[in-house]
């Protein structure tokens, strides 16, 4: 839903932004909070570092047991939503 002439929002669990040109944090999470193997974080280390700099700007990734935060500001012509479809 437009919320002005370069703001959409969008609701899933929490409210969400999305501006061109904005940086965010993101947060995705293992199902039901399962620790990850080793070669499974190392793997989604690998599928973030892919996107750097192809479709979006990765600022930092914290690989946590269960979960993942990054920092990231999708290049010109890409969606958050194309960022985070690893």
């Amino acid at each position: 839903m437009p919320i002005g002439h370069d703001t959409f929002a969008y609701r899933r669990h929490l409210p969400h932004l999305v501006r061109e040109g904005k940086t965010y944090f993101v947060t995705f999470r293992s199902r039901n909070r399962q620790t990850i193997p080793p070669i499974a974080r190392t793997a989604a280390l690998h599928a973030c570092i892919l996107q750097h700099k192809s479709v979006c700007w990765l600022q930092c990734i914290a690989i946590m047991p269960d979960h993942v935060h990054t920092i990231l500001q999708p290049l010109d012509g890409f969606t958050l939503a194309e960022c985070c479809s690893v």
